[in-house]
């Protein structure tokens, strides 16, 4: 099956995070149904299933040609227009960013881990290595 990584990719978590991420950067994000966006032309807004033969599309009553990914992108273009028209869309909520310093742990400002703060001095490295291997 060709598509199966599309089918199996979970549609709720990315729409979450699109959303996320576009509200972080006062962003919209809609959704549109997408039914029949395939079939309908997008000059004369004709719907019958023999408008699309495979990747050809070709409208049945006004005789547009085009291909059927980008005939159907622009229907979902055009009713995510006209929802924002209507005013369907709530704006998105923003947080105001807020920076902030973490403050010194237990350890007295330092990290708890070695990975966490600076990469030991090579000549401490090379006297860590000599320990191991003596012992």
């Amino acid at each position: 099956m060709p598509n199966r990584s599309i089918l199996q990719s979970c549609w709720g978590a990315i729409h979450r995070t699109l959303a996320y991420k576009a509200a972080r950067r006062n962003k919209l994000v809609g959704t549109v149904r997408a039914a029949h966006t395939s079939q309908e032309c997008s000059r004369c807004w004709h719907i019958h299933p023999d408008n699309r033969e495979g990747a050809r599309f070709v409208c049945r009553s006004c005789g547009l040609e085009a291909h059927a990914d980008h005939d159907a992108a622009c229907n979902i273009k055009e009713r995510g227009i006209e929802r924002l028209r209507d005013g369907q869309y709530e704006s998105a909520k923003t947080r105001k960013r807020v920076a902030f310093r973490r403050k010194g742990n237990a350890t007295g400002g330092r990290p708890a881990h070695a990975c966490e703060g600076k990469a030991p001095r090579p000549e401490h490295r090379a006297e860590r290595i000599q320990d191991r291997i003596a012992s």
